[in-house]
């Protein structure tokens, strides 16, 4: 592992990434939403309530909806289907995104591929749509499994938290 500005990174190859990331698949998309500028994620699994600890402007809620795992684009992405593409994230108009993006809830993912160069992945839905996600000069794609550490007490008497992992 290296430490770099206060996290601590652990490098991973190609195969484990593509490993890591059939765990997705099979999983519907239970909640979709818009970051900044043309930024996407998707609620993978079932919606837990995570505290913010503060109130919402916007819903007047102290929580967020979060599926078991995030998949989240920093803007690059293309939606694709029969091999023609019906949108570019980076063209399309700010205020249609989350109307675009809303014919992935409820959709299962099928299948996840990540190109040998790393220059994108496809996530690919039981509706036969594609999530082109791209490496832009901004930004490529995170996904995060979102549950906090686990409390063990092992057989031997040991205790200790458990990070999770992919």
């Amino acid at each position: 592992m290296q430490k770099q500005d206060k996290e601590i990174r652990e490098t991973v190859s190609l195969e484990q990434a593509r490993k890591d990331l059939q765990k997705i698949v099979g999983l519907p998309v239970a909640l979709t939403w818009k970051g900044y500028g043309s930024a996407i994620f998707l609620e993978l699994g079932e919606l837990h309530k995570e505290f913010r600890g503060w109130v919402g402007k916007n819903d007047g809620k102290d929580y967020s909806l979060k599926g078991d795992w995030t998949l989240c684009s920093d803007g690059g992405w293309v939606i694709l289907k029969d091999n023609k593409m019906l949108v570019d994230g980076l063209e399309v108009e700010r205020g249609k995104i989350e109307q675009i993006i809303g014919q992935f809830d409820n959709a299962k993912i099928t299948a996840v591929a990540l190109a040998d160069d790393l220059s994108s992945a496809r996530v690919t839905f039981d509706t036969g749509t594609i999530l082109q996600l791209n490496n832009e000069s901004f930004g490529f794609f995170s996904l995060s499994y979102n549950h906090p550490p686990y409390l063990v007490f092992d057989e031997e008497g040991s205790i200790y938290y458990e990070h999770n992992q992919l």
